[in-house]
């Protein structure tokens, strides 16, 4: 995955989400995920200005430490390993006062599990359409039979073939 290994942590939290959400996570797919969003890079930061827009006009107001603003830029960035938006990082329970506190491996790795986890749920254990909405928010497929993002799922299904 990277110079530096995180596959037990990776290991542990797919099993402890997996028997949370009572679905079976495969730590490789999250590797793959992770080698896909970041490129094993912790400190992996994006922000997404589109997302901007739709969150202030979905959320009239925020509780943090940081201002107003700074926690809507902070929400609406991705961070760390998974490349995990604050925004769900928030949804999913987290409390941190700073959002950038996601780009430690280890909680990244925590949260990044924890997403996976409940998509997989959502989607009744369908592992395409889990990666797909991991990327997307929901996953979409097109009247093809395509996901709208499938060149996404196609590199993280490329990176799990490498990877075995």
């Amino acid at each position: 995955m990277t110079d530096i290994d995180y596959q037990d942590t990776v290991y542990y939290y797919s099993q402890h989400y997996s028997e949370y959400y009572n679905v079976s996570v495969d730590p490789t797919v999250i590797e793959a995920i992770i080698s896909v969003e970041s490129n094993g890079d912790p400190w992996a930061v994006r922000h997404e200005p589109k997302f901007l827009i739709w969150l202030r006009t979905r959320i009239k107001s925020l509780k943090s430490v940081a201002t107003e603003t700074t926690e809507y830029q902070l929400r609406s960035t991705s961070f760390g390993l998974g490349q995990l938006m604050g925004q769900t990082a928030r949804e999913l329970g987290f409390k941190g006062p700073y959002l950038t506190e996601l780009c430690d491996p280890e909680l990244n790795i925590m949260y990044t599990c924890k997403y996976y986890a409940k998509l997989l749920s959502r989607y009744r254990g369908e592992t395409l359409w889990a990666i797909s909405a991991y990327n997307a928010g929901s996953a979409r497929k097109r009247a093809d039979g395509y996901f709208n993002n499938q060149q996404y799922v196609d590199k993280v299904l490329s990176r799990l073939e490498d990877n075995s």
